[in-house]
């Protein structure tokens, strides 16, 4: 009976450990791709700065963005009501921005421009720089309880036309 006791308790340490790996291993996995999504959209938006800073995000850049996540092989939104507002007003308290895409049609990320500043020059401001900050989302499914969970994961891009 001894025995029977100890190779129970030896199976709970063993199946114990094996779903604690089990989460541990999920939950990098969706971190990492949670975190190179959103390091390919700053790596696009910096790429075309040029046009980002005259233009602000075209929908060209938008549409590079969307087809860059097809590729990474980014979550499918099926149901895509869209928190980004809220994560972006947890995130960045008392701070100016303007979000630039808040609904795609098929992932769920947010763009938020912010304005570094001004300068007055000749009795007109002119901008000083501004920069991009990005939310993308990863994503636990459970599937016993039916539910999904996401957590957000920020970024910002570089100071992007500078003017002095």
């Amino acid at each position: 009976m001894k025995e029977s006791i100890s190779n129970a308790l030896v199976l709970t340490l063993v199946i114990t450990f094996l779903f604690i790996f089990v989460i541990l291993f999920s939950a990098s996995t969706a971190y990492t791709k949670a975190f190179k999504v959103k390091n390919k959209i700053i790596s696009i938006i910096e790429k075309r700065e040029n046009t980002v800073a005259k233009s602000g995000i075209t929908s060209s850049i938008i549409d590079e963005i969307e087809a860059a996540l097809g590729e990474v092989g980014y979550r499918v939104v099926i149901n895509n009501d869209v928190k980004c507002e809220e994560d972006f007003k947890k995130r960045f308290k008392n701070m100016n921005y303007t979000l630039v895409n808040v609904k795609s049609n098929s992932y769920r990320y947010c763009i938020a421009e912010f304005i570094n500043g001004t300068k007055e020059s000749h009795g007109r401001k002119e901008m000083l720089g501004k920069y991009y900050a990005v939310v993308t989302y990863m994503y636990f499914e459970i599937p016993l309880l039916g539910k999904d969970l996401e957590f957000p994961v920020y970024g910002e891009t570089k100071t992007i036309g500078i003017t002095y």
